[in-house]
């Protein structure tokens, strides 16, 4: 039986280069086209009103970065994005983009990525409103008060806005280091440190195996290999492993789970699948802290509740409830600063 046409709307200029991408999909009955649109109020109207499944943007310059972020404003769709340049890829995700694709990918990619986005319920990036799994004020003191304390981070679809909110949370100096996996094309991990860098007061590099972590920083996880943390809190590459996105967060949470010395809060962020839900059940059962971001906050809300549902985390917050929780954690490990002498 014939799947029925994926409906959605297609932004971009009119005369596009994925214009006979697009031709060629609706002919073979893969897409039903509502609509095209280039300028922001007819895109927002089409996608406000027409209800499509999910969007498709064609990005070949800063411009339809600006659309899409006029259409996300007021439409909480999927939204696909073929790209011209990796810049721009980063820049697709970073304005809310679920997916990107070179501008020249095949007919069937292409495909088969709106088919998938298209069964996407986007819940929307506002603040949470519910209440958290469980208070704030209940967490008891954290173990291992003395330890040097390190923060690891894992997200995926709708990923970067909902990162940059929770580290753009953070002060200049933050008594922890961070680790962030963010899965993405290999080639846009990169761009996406310098874009990262830019959205934070906390210094972003990427990730070299023999890099030691080190308080403030964010080590960004690169493309293409596993990273681990070593003995020490020494960043290990490992090779990208036969299943599964790479790089991976399990592989990163429970390394980290296993090591001495080291106080350990892990946070799984938006996306789709159950990555990090393994490893951050490890950091739990090692005495960490760990937790995701809700459902209300959420682009997809895939890797934070099967966390959950593994018994894995002990607070879903919002991004900044994310970094509210983050400062305070640090704070509490942070040694105490011994009075002067008379």
């Amino acid at each position: 039986m014939a799947r029925p046409p994926i409906p959605l709307v297609v932004l971009g200029r009119a005369k596009s280069v994925a214009g006979p991408l697009v031709e060629q999909l609706e002919r073979s009955g893969e897409l039903m086209v509502l609509g095209h649109a280039s300028e922001p109020a007819l895109a927002t109207r089409m996608c406000r009103d027409r209800r499509p499944q999910c969007v498709l943007l064609c990005v070949e310059a800063q411009a339809q970065i600006e659309l899409l972020s006029a259409v996300l404003a007021v439409a909480p769709l999927p939204v696909v994005a073929l790209v011209r340049t990796a810049s721009l890829g980063v820049a697709a995700l970073a304005a809310g983009a679920v997916e990107t694709l070179p501008l020249d990918a095949d007919a069937q990619t292409v495909a088969t990525a709106l088919r998938l986005m298209a069964s996407v319920t986007i819940v929307g990036r506002r603040e949470a409103k519910e209440a958290p799994v469980r208070a704030a004020a209940a967490l008891a003191r954290p173990k291992g008060t003395g330890r040097q304390p390190l923060v690891v981070i894992g997200t995926s679809t709708g990923g970067p806005p909902a990162l940059a909110q929770l580290l753009g949370a953070l002060a200049a100096g933050f008594g922890a280091p961070v680790v962030v996996v963010q899965h993405m094309p290999d080639d846009y991990h990169p761009r996406f440190a310098d874009w990262l860098t830019t959205q934070t007061r906390l210094p972003v590099h990427l990730a070299q195996s023999g890099m030691r972590v080190e308080n403030g920083t964010v080590h960004l996880a690169p493309g293409g290999s596993n990273l681990v943390v070593g003995h020490g809190g020494f960043l290990l590459a490992r090779p990208r492993s036969a299943r599964g996105p790479c790089p991976s967060v399990d592989v990163l949470f429970e390394s980290a789970a296993q090591l001495e010395g080291f106080s350990v809060c892990g946070v799984v962020m938006t996306g789709m699948g159950s990555d990090g839900a393994r490893g951050l059940k490890a950091i739990r059962d090692a005495g960490g802290l760990t937790l995701v971001q809700d459902r209300a906050s959420s682009a997809v809300f895939g890797m934070p509740g099967e966390a959950l549902k593994l018994g894995a985390a002990e607070l879903a917050l919002s991004p900044a409830g994310l970094a509210e929780q983050l400062r305070w954690w640090a704070a509490e490990l942070a040694p105490a600063t011994p009075r002067p002498e008379n």
